[in-house]
């Protein structure tokens, strides 16, 4: 996932990965592909799912670091 997201910047090829790594339960894929359904990279925008793998990733981490997750989100205009 992180070879098509990040150095080939195709986040249609990488979202299939970025998924299977999310449904398995890597916070790194999980907080990447938030904001993928929330912005329609790679996939279709879809609030809901956005909003289902933000609530998954912060289970998978602690509260601290989802509320910098989403500082960073906000604050870097990702």
């Amino acid at each position: 996932a992180e070879l098509y997201c990040e150095r080939e910047k195709d986040g249609e090829k990488g979202f299939p990965y970025l998924l299977k790594a999310s449904e398995g339960g890597h916070f790194v894929a999980q907080k990447r592909l938030w904001v993928f359904y929330a912005l329609g990279h790679g996939c279709t925008r879809n609030p809901t799912e956005a909003k289902k793998w933000y609530q998954r990733a912060s289970l998978t981490k602690t509260e601290r670091n989802t509320q910098e997750l989403f500082t960073e989100f906000i604050e870097g205009g990702k």
